[in-house]
């Protein structure tokens, strides 16, 4: 889920060669309802099907926009900066590796 609109996510998704990882991506609409960060959570978690929550998933965030949209549709956040924890993120992780060791702890 990005605030960026939908087409340039999948469009970078793509040049990184990452965009095969993905099961559902979610932009931003530049006209439109969804231009929030929670709004384009909540068209995610609905248009997907499934029943996310903080149980069965979390935010990986880089701006405290992601803390405070994840924050209204009832999910946590883990970011990488101490400005997010101050935001209410969970964790805070500076690499992917970090990131792994604690999803898996």
């Amino acid at each position: 889920a990005t605030s960026k609109p939908l087409e340039m996510a999948i469009e970078v998704l793509k040049y990184l060669e990452i965009y095969e990882y993905f099961d559902y991506v979610m932009g931003a609409e530049t006209k439109g309802n969804r231009q929030s960060k929670e709004a384009v959570l909540n068209v995610l978690i609905e248009e997907s099907g499934l029943h996310i929550n903080n149980d069965n998933a979390v935010m990986i965030g880089d701006t405290c926009f992601d803390v405070d949209g994840a924050k209204k549709v009832g999910l946590d956040t883990i970011g990488n900066s101490k400005e997010m924890l101050e935001h209410g993120a969970i964790a805070i992780v500076d690499s992917a590796k970090e990131l792994e060791e604690y999803l898996l702890s």
